[in-house]
């Protein structure tokens, strides 16, 4: 038989201090092959305590936190292992990571940590995270711009927008050229509607001072009409027909009052699909949605095109600061 030579290799030799250490055994053989293997042993110690710190535990969506373990401790051993799961489905394994809820809702943020010597911690905070609200505050002179990203010639669409007027109203947005116009008259309660030439008005109650959905829906094939919807309910409409060219949408030239959240769809939306959505926020990747503004970003030139492959709006006519630019205002729809 072969006579071997062993040695043993300890990462500390004799320690009684808790925590992880590597031991190797290295054998040897009578013709000077070696062969090394491993184990981890951990000795165990006091038990460690984790604790949470925040940079802030609420605010509005998209909220960026950043979170830290540095006040967790254990008073005679390594934390060497640290576990954050967010509450949304993601998690880390740094000790100071920065996160990013992107959606409303309140978060349970949990975190482990583990000692060399195998012992674990966990604790948990809460994140309170709420929808952004805001619109955008036209004075009558005050516009902004909303590109479609291509010209399109439409036989069929959809506009929709929520409205909070001022006793004055307006001119709520107009679609390309003035293919489609939108006209509020909180005095004589009515809702005027232009679509490829065609004018008609209808009647509507209270609409000074209070959120308010309208839509537009423009068939002008098959059907041959234009039918106005408020708050998901018809309340008028035209005979009309033809193609419609466009390329944007300016909303709020003329108008005294406030928009958030608009939307223009390829296709005649049903009532039922009207109904459906107009109380909710899209994701963008809707079958038929061109453009998607949710008017909600409280700041800044830009407006953002939540739609798939779609061109930004801005304030006024350009990204640069104007006089026509419309204001941000924190009251907003009720999405």
């Amino acid at each position: 038989m072969t006579a071997r030579r062993r040695s043993w290799l300890r990462s500390r030799t004799h320690s009684r201090k808790p925590g992880r250490y590597t031991v190797q055994l290295r054998v040897t053989d009578e013709a000077g092959e070696t062969d090394v293997d491993s184990v981890d042993v951990r000795a165990q110690g006091t038990t460690p305590v984790a604790a949470i710190s925040v940079s802030k535990s609420s605010g509005t969506a998209p909220l960026i936190v950043q979170f830290d373990a540095a006040d967790s401790y254990v008073p005679d051993d390594t934390i060497l292992d640290y576990y954050w799961d967010f509450g949304d489905g993601t998690q880390s394994r740094a000790d100071n990571p920065t996160h990013m809820f992107e959606s409303a809702g309140t978060y349970t943020v949990s975190l482990r940590i583990v000692t060399g010597g195998g012992l674990e911690s966990t604790t948990t905070t809460t994140i309170s995270v709420t929808k952004r609200v805001a619109a955008l505050q036209f004075s009558g002179t005050t516009f902004a711009t909303l590109p479609l990203g291509s010209s399109y010639n439409l036989t069929s669409c959809t506009v929709e927008t929520w409205v909070k007027a001022e006793n004055e109203g307006g001119t709520l947005l107009s679609v390309g050229g003035g293919v489609i116009t939108i006209n509020v008259s909180p005095t004589t309660s009515t809702i005027g509607v232009q679509a490829n030439g065609v004018t008609f008005n209808a009647s509507a109650s209270q609409m000074e001072g209070i959120w308010r959905h309208l839509a537009v829906v423009y068939d002008g094939g098959v059907a041959a009409a234009a039918v106005l919807y408020l708050d998901g309910a018809p309340i008028g409409s035209a005979t009309v027909a033809g193609p419609l060219a466009m390329d944007r949408l300016t909303i709020g030239m003329g108008l005294r009052g406030k928009l958030g959240d608009v939307r223009f769809w390829s296709g005649a939306r049903s009532n039922a699909a009207i109904l459906s959505t107009k109380d909710q926020r899209l994701a963008g990747d809707e079958v038929g949605l061109l453009g998607y503004w949710p008017l909600d970003a409280g700041s800044g030139q830009s407006l953002t095109n939540l739609a798939v492959q779609a061109s930004p709006g801005t304030l006024g006519s350009s990204t640069a600061a104007e006089s026509s630019d419309a204001a941000w205002s924190t009251d907003g729809p009720p999405l």
